[in-house]
């Protein structure tokens, strides 16, 4: 079984610290890269295959947001060019100052592009320009802002739409 960590230190020369930061939506292992692959296996590989983004800090929340990519099926209609614009679904993870995971919301495929999104003192802005969105116009560029909201049973925050 693997693990997903984060190892953090809370002060410069102290030791490292892990949290666990696994995704409900990817599954316990990842594919590997082919080691024999080409530039083609390698953009089948970063777009189609489960992964994690960077760690983005909030500082209107203090709280840590990341992507998580969860797996989907590659069409094999798509050029390699057009590949990133075909994005599969994807969930946003919230996680508090102490690095402990407090939500998971996941989005489907083809509506918002994860590419495109900024923090402000409302929430996040996430694009909901992506080429495959029926709603889309193309002389516009739209965001749609995704609020962080108060669970019910508890403290915790969480995004909403």
């Amino acid at each position: 079984m693997e693990i997903i960590a984060y190892f953090f230190v809370e002060e410069l020369g102290d030791s490292l610290k892990s949290v666990n930061g696994k995704s409900a939506y990817l599954p316990e292992t990842f594919p590997l890269f082919p080691l024999q692959g080409d530039g083609l296996d390698f953009r089948k590989y970063s777009y189609y295959s489960p992964h994690y983004e960077s760690l983005e800090y909030d500082p209107y929340r203090e709280v840590f947001i990341r992507f998580a990519f969860h797996p989907f099926e590659q069409d094999e209609n798509v050029s390699p060019s057009d590949m990133r614009n075909h994005s599969g679904p994807f969930s946003i993870q919230v996680f508090d100052k102490n690095l402990s995971l407090v939500s998971e919301t996941p989005f489907p495929a083809n509506k918002y592009h994860p590419f495109d999104y900024f923090i402000t003192s409302e929430g996040i802005y996430i694009s909901t320009s992506h080429p495959l969105n029926p709603e889309i116009k193309e002389d516009e560029m739209k965001f749609e802002l995704l609020k962080f909201v108060k669970k019910k049973n508890n403290h915790e925050k969480s995004l909403s739409e």
